[in-house]
C-alpha cells in the first residue's frame, strides 16, 4: 500500500495509540501503528469524499460527505462491515 497523502484533513488515535488519517483527496483513510509504521489503507473502493474518522469498539467509523453516509469498517481486517445515513441503514 501507499503511505503518502494527497490531502490529509483529519485524524484519530485509538486506545492502542494507532493513528488513522483521513485523506480527502486520496479518498481513503491511512492506518499507522503506535510507532508510526504504515498498516494499510481503508475505504479505497467505497469512499468518495471522506472527512472524519473515529475508532471505537474495534470499529472504524468514516464520514463520507459526498456519499452522505458513515461507513463502518472492522478495525482488524479494514473491511467494510456496514454503513448508515440519515434515513437508511444497509442490510449488509
Amino acid at each position: 500500500g501507499n503511505a503518502s497523502f494527497n490531502l490529509p484533513v483529519n485524524m484519530s488515535i485509538d486506545d492502542e495509540n494507532n493513528l488513522y488519517v483521513v485523506d480527502i483527496k486520496g479518498k481513503n483513510v491511512k492506518a499507522y501503528n503506535a510507532v508510526g509504521a504504515f498498516q494499510g489503507t481503508i475505504g479505497m473502493k467505497e469512499l468518495v469524499k471522506p472527512t472524519d474518522v473515529v475508532v471505537k469498539n474495534n470499529k472504524i467509523f468514516v464520514c463520507d460527505i459526498d456519499n452522505n453516509r458513515i461507513n463502518i469498517y472492522d478495525k482488524t481486517t479494514k473491511k467494510l462491515l456496514n454503513y448508515f445515513c440519515w434515513n437508511y441503514v444497509s442490510l449488509k
